[in-house]
Order: structure tokens, then sequence, then C-alpha cells
């Protein structure tokens, strides 16, 4: 939610690289590895937070 507040009084350029730094953030958590795993397995994901 932070990310799109703070996109509308950046630049373009400002703000593609921090969506880049929020996507690698987030691919770092365990929640990715589990959404990606209930996708597959078509069924609720279960995240943790984490």
């Amino acid at each position: 939610m932070l990310l799109i507040i703070v996109s509308f009084e950046t630049t373009l350029q400002q703000g593609l690289k921090s969506e880049l730094r929020y996507f690698h953030a987030a691919f770092g958590t365990h929640d990715k590895m589990e959404g990606m795993k209930d996708f597959i397995e078509k069924r609720p994901a279960g995240f943790k937070d984490e």
C-alpha cells in the first residue's frame, strides 16, 4: 500500500526502482513459496506473514 501512495509523488524511474526493491523483498519470504505451491495445487493460500 505504501508503494502505491509514494508512487504518486515520484518520477516513473524512481517508482520502478521502488517496485523492484519491494518485489525482490517479497520473493525472499516463506509466503512466496507457499503461495506458488497453493496456486499449483489449486487450494486456498495459507499465508502466515513470514
